[in-house]
């Protein structure tokens, strides 16, 4: 079997995962799609969810049709404390994550994945309310998140190794 890479594509989430993997000497996931965490950063008082949905997806169309990408995984959006965000911040990661579901799930090679354990309450942030907690005595966040992400790509890659 050859080596596969994986691909995560993001902002400061991404950034603190790598920092995290080479900190516990964590091996590259060992497969070949492309992750998406993007779109948080986007949202404001006028963003349109919606649009900010479809704006993601195309990237990810662009990665399969224009690069020959085989699998793009769109990570779920998180929500943040509200004093680290705008007022509807939490609404319109609410909105944008259930019109990526809803997009992603005619598409081939694109999938929609939600991660568990990060929704009903915000215990995973840290005190900046934003990113995942992740400190020398908690790392239990950051380590949800590497699963969450591994076993989204363990899941699709179906589509790469076909039975």
């Amino acid at each position: 079997m050859s080596i596969l890479n994986v691909c995560v594509i993001g902002h400061s989430y991404i950034r603190r995962l790598r920092d995290y993997c080479m900190q516990t000497e964590t091996d590259n996931l060992n497969l070949d799609p492309k992750v998406f965490k993007i779109g948080e950063n986007d949202i404001c008082e006028s963003t349109n969810s919606d649009k900010l949905a479809r704006d993601i997806i195309s990237v990810g169309q662009s990665l399969r049709d224009g690069v020959g990408v085989k699998l793009v995984i769109i990570c779920q959006l998180f929500r943040r404390m509200q004093f680290a965000s705008c007022q509807n911040f939490n609404v319109f990661v609410v909105q944008t994550n259930e019109h990526l579901k809803r997009f992603a799930e005619p598409l081939g090679g694109i999938y929609f994945w939600g991660h568990r354990g990060f929704w009903k309450d915000f215990h995973y942030l840290g005190p900046d309310g934003v990113h995942l907690l992740c400190t020398p005595a908690e790392d239990q966040p950051m380590r949800k998140f590497r699963r969450s992400i591994r076993n989204a790509v363990i899941l699709h890659s179906k589509v790469l190794r076909p039975v």
